[in-house]
C-alpha cells in the first residue's frame, strides 16, 4: 500500500505565512529569521501589544512571518526548509491583505503596530502593501466576475478584499 498522500502537499504556491510564539518549544525563531532574511523575500512582525478580548490581558508575545519564493513551492518543502511542522503554514491567497493585518491597518479594535516594527529583507514593506501585481489585478477581476455570475458570493468578495472598502471609505472622506 502506498502512504497517504498528505492534503494540499501536492499544491504549490509563491506565498507562505505562519505565526508562532516567541517562547514556542520547538521553534528555533532565529534560525527561522536568518534562513528567510538570507535566502526569500520575507516580512515578520512581533506581536507583544495583542489582547485578549474576552480577559483583556495582553496576548502571548508572537512572530507573524510571511515569505514569498521565486518558484512555487508544496506546503511541506517549505515545513521542512524551515523546520516547522507543516500544520503550522498556511497559504496565502491575499497577499496583500496578510501583509496589511501584520500592522492591523484594516483593524482599528486591534492594537495597532507600525510599519517601522515589520522587519524585512530589503523589500520594500510600504511599497507591498500599496502595490499590485498584475496576478493580483487578474485574480481581483476574476473574483468580481465570478460575483457577477453567481459563482462566488458578494460577501465572500468583500472579505477577500476587504482593503477596497478601506479605500473607498478614505476617499469618500476627502
Amino acid at each position: 500500500m502506498g502512504r497517504k498522500k498528505e492534503k494540499g502537499s501536492g499544491i504549490k504556491k509563491y506565498y507562505y505565512t505562519f505565526s508562532l510564539k516567541v517562547d514556542h518549544p520547538d521553534v528555533d525563531h532565529k534560525m527561522i529569521q536568518n534562513k528567510i532574511y538570507q535566502y526569500y523575500k520575507s516580512f515578520y512582525i512581533l506581536h507583544d501589544k495583542d489582547i485578549n478580548k474576552e480577559t483583556g490581558e495582553v496576548k502571548d508575545p508572537h512572530y507573524h512571518y510571511w515569505v514569498e519564493f521565486k518558484n512555487p513551492r508544496s506546503l511541506n518543502s517549505v515545513a521542512k526548509e524551515l523546520n516547522i511542522k507543516s500544520n503550522m503554514l498556511l497559504i496565502v491567497e491575499n497577499k496583500r491583505a496578510m501583509l496589511e493585518y501584520f500592522i492591523h491597518a484594516n483593524n482599528p479594535d486591534k492594537a495597532q503596530y507600525s510599519v517601522d516594527d515589520v522587519v524585512s529583507n530589503g523589500a520594500d514593506y510600504k511599497k507591498e502593501i500599496l502595490y499590485k501585481t498584475k496576478r493580483d489585478i487578474l485574480q481581483e477581476w476574476d473574483d468580481y466576475v465570478a460575483v457577477m455570475e453567481g459563482r462566488l458570493h458578494p460577501r465572500d468578495y468583500l472579505y477577500k478584499y476587504q482593503y477596497i472598502l478601506c479605500d473607498i471609505t478614505n476617499y469618500s472622506r476627502k
